[in-house]
């Protein structure tokens, strides 16, 4: 069972359908695509016939893991290592298109005739991606044994007679959350383990997670990356349209307040009293101009909410797209990727 944490970060991603049934895959491509047409969907979907072919192509695969970039080792001949976070790292990911390429779920049918959906899975169990099997009413044992023995990560009936679309879409978003839940787990343990950073609670607050649900749904995000160790998230819609949520807590909020007052340039009074009476928060996308260009951080406070939880945080959430500099034009959009690389017929 999968407790519920937001992840360091999360993006669409390629899903692969196998099935020897070509007429089912391909309506399933066509619903998809009207599905599509009416609204997002987070997947890039892969299709294969013969499940010889899927398996080599997936044994094949080599997986780009934003984990590689975003966390560093020490010396390896020691014995306790221990692994420090980049977390600006995380959202340098936006700049690389073929993060959409990244495969997060295989769904595959369970009675093929050469190689079964489950035998194709167990052939596949050190890679990360997530295996959804579909069965029909006499394969449904096997499914829960399958299940139970950690072969397959979730199954759904595929002859239920109606609303198998939208389950089995439910069913690839939970399963695409758990892939980037799985991938977070050492980032997420890292900053944790951190004794600057002890009393961390964003993560597992549900006064928070259900602020993060909310600010998702309603501003229709389609990927989001951590920026800081507060639980401060750069948001990216389906056309790379980027806001911010910005948090501190009661540490964040004070510490800001003393670099401000004691920095060689502080901050000016008026300033510092809004981040002292929790008025604003300061939120700086690159915190290297925090104690040196106070007139930065002027134009990076921002209205200021209070989140009572486990403990008290400090948010606000920016929409202006011009806030703060990314590089707009280096960043493939979902949408943009979607139309250049158009899903090839079953």
């Amino acid at each position: 069972m999968y407790k519920y944490q937001i992840p360091a970060c999360y993006y669409p991603t390629t899903v692969v359908f196998i099935d020897d049934n070509r007429k089912f895959l391909s309506a399933l491509s066509q619903r998809f695509e009207h599905i599509a047409k009416k609204g997002f969907i987070p997947i890039i979907p892969k299709f294969f016939s013969s499940a010889e072919e899927a398996l080599k192509y997936l044994q094949d695969y080599q997986p780009d893991l934003f984990t590689v970039r975003c966390l560093h080792h020490d010396d390896p001949s020691l014995d306790h290592r221990k692994i420090d976070v980049n977390v600006p790292a995380i959202r340098e990911e936006i700049y690389i298109p073929e993060r959409f390429t990244q495969i997060s779920v295989i769904v595959v049918d369970y009675a093929m005739p050469d190689l079964n959906g489950l035998e194709l899975c167990k052939k596949l169990q050190n890679k990360p991606f997530k295996k959804l099997m579909l069965t029909g009413e006499a394969d449904e044992a096997t499914a829960v044994q399958a299940f139970n023995e950690g072969a397959i990560d979730k199954f759904i009936r595929k002859d239920i007679p109606q609303g198998f679309d939208e389950l089995l879409l439910a069913s690839i978003r939970e399963l695409q959350l758990q892939y980037f839940q799985d991938l977070s787990t050492i980032v997420i343990d890292s900053i944790t383990a951190d004794p600057e950073f002890p009393n961390i609670s964003w993560l597992n607050d549900p006064a928070f997670l259900k602020l993060f649900d909310k600010l998702y749904q309603e501003n229709e995000v389609a990927e989001y990356y951590l920026t800081d160790v507060y639980g401060s998230y750069l948001f990216l819609d389906s056309n790379a349209k980027p806001s911010w949520l910005a948090v501190k807590d009661e540490d964040g909020m004070n510490g800001t307040y003393e670099i401000g007052r004691d920095s060689d340039t502080p901050f000016p009074p008026e300033m510092l009293e809004e981040i002292k009476s929790r008025k604003k928060v300061l939120y700086l996308y690159d915190e290297g101009g925090l104690t040196d260009y106070p007139e930065e951080a002027a134009r990076s406070l921002h209205p200021a909410t209070k989140l009572q939880g486990k403990i008290a945080h400090y948010y606000s959430f920016i929409k202006d797209p011009n806030a703060y500099d990314i590089n707009q034009d280096e960043i493939t959009s979902f949408n943009e990727y979607v139309k250049k690389h158009k899903t090839e017929e079953p």
